[in-house]
């Protein structure tokens, strides 16, 4: 999520994260499973919804 949410390199990612190939293997597996699209669409509809109250 970091790399999609700053457009940051790969081999800028947090010190504190895994190592990137670790963090770029959940990238795959999640953006391959859909879990990235289901993230991103929970997040949209919270924040919809706390705007409209």
């Amino acid at each position: 999520m970091y790399v999609l949410s700053t457009g940051c390199q790969w081999r800028y990612i947090p010190k504190d994260l895994p190592p990137k190939s670790t963090v770029y293997g959940y990238f795959c597996d999640w953006a391959h499973n859909g879990v990235l699209d289901r993230i991103h669409h929970t997040l949209y509809v919270a924040c919809r919804e706390n705007i409209l109250l």
